[in-house]
């Protein structure tokens, strides 16, 4: 294997004065690239850098040949070079402030191909952004409990005939639709701005029994069925309980929404290696491919005839993708229209587990 110095001068191809070979010139433009750029062998070495990636991730030419695992500190970008998936993307955060939404692509049996592209700037103004909005939301808060009291209150000032109780009903459907809308933005907000989120160790297994046994009568009154295939031992993890609670029940109440009449839910969690893989299955209406990528996406909202009378923000998979994301892990959907949908989310385990995954109850 032939290592490259992304330092050494392109030289002229002769005394000629005639220009760089093709080769030469491919290495200059790695060199003087804006974005960082790192090029990694089949067998995990590093081969070639840019200068802007030598400066961002401290590469010397001693490093040369050694393996990337080694030779890059940075945890999110080792994490990532451990990825087996032909494209990988994550957004990297170093440690003087500076965000990189950073993509590895691997090519098999010729190496991997790390590019970062920063997006510094782009997070500060999303962040002001969020802020207003959370401003705005708070502000929104205290009037709307006011108008909600006094809807509340008008039939015991007198008595009203049925259309004006309809009227009451509807206009307290609306304002619980407001109410709703608003909690969201305030967590999207508190998600996305940095807010820090408190964990503990907790057994996960617990929380999602916890979630189905809340979650049954719901499901039984909308005509559906459901099913929990859960551990019998505890699965410990770091964890926020409030949120990942939130994270399950947003699943749970998206796959009451979208199923069909007398469907099916599965909540379901199993150990794989050091992590937890939770999953919500549904014998729903299913996502069309194209989508899939998209739903993650605040205020998204797929638009076909058979969601067009189905409430809702578009912000309840991605409140569920933030709370995730802190906690170390990712989320997914596997999908076909018609024939349902598949949420899952893994989380890592704590050091403390047992060693023994326990036997699947169905409560």
């Amino acid at each position: 294997m032939t290592f490259v110095n992304a330092k050494a001068e392109p030289r002229a191809s002769s005394n000629t004065g005639l220009p760089p070979t093709a080769a030469e010139a491919l290495l200059l433009l790695i060199r003087e690239a804006a974005d960082p750029i790192l090029f990694i062998d089949a067998e995990g070495r590093l081969v070639l850098w840019s200068n802007s990636a030598a400066t961002l991730l401290n590469l010397q030419e001693a490093m040369l040949g050694q393996p990337a695992e080694t030779a890059i500190t940075h945890p999110d970008i080792r994490a990532l070079l451990q990825s087996n998936s032909l494209e990988e993307r994550r957004e990297v955060r170093m440690d003087n402030g500076r965000t990189f939404n950073a993509t590895l692509t691997t090519v098999e049996a010729a190496g991997q191909l790390l590019t970062m592209q920063e997006v510094t700037q782009f997070k500060e103004m999303e962040r002001a952004r969020t802020e207003i909005v959370i401003g705005v939301a708070h502000d929104l808060r205290t009037p709307l409990t006011a108008v909600q009291g006094y809807v509340e209150l008008l039939e015991r000032v007198g008595p009203l005939n049925e259309t004006q109780r309809d009227f009451v009903q509807r206009a307290l459907t609306g304002l619980h639709a407001i109410a709703d809308l608003i909690d969201d933005l305030l967590d999207i907000g508190q998600l996305e701005s940095g807010y820090t989120m408190v964990m503990h160790r907790l057994d996960i297994a617990e929380l999602l029994l916890k979630s189905c046994c809340t979650f049954r009568p719901i499901v039984e009154e909308a005509g559906l069925t459901l099913r929990c295939h859960l551990p019998t031992t505890p699965i410990w993890i770091m964890g926020n309980a409030a949120r990942l609670r939130q994270v399950v029940e947003n699943l749970l109440s998206n796959a009451i929404k979208y199923n069909r009449p007398h469907g099916w839910i599965a909540l379901s969690a199993y150990r794989s290696d050091e992590h937890v893989i939770v999953s919500v299955a549904d014998s729903g209406i299913g996502i069309p491919p194209q989508e899939q990528n998209r739903i993650f996406q605040r205020f998204y909202r797929i638009r076909d005839r058979a969601r067009a009378d189905i409430p809702g923000s578009g912000l309840g998979l991605a409140i569920v993708k933030a709370v995730v994301e802190q906690h170390g892990g990712r989320v997914w959907v596997e999908s076909s229209p018609g024939e349902g949908s598949v949420f899952s989310f893994i989380l890592p385990l704590t050091i403390e587990n047992n060693d023994a995954e326990g036997g699947k109850v169905d409560e």
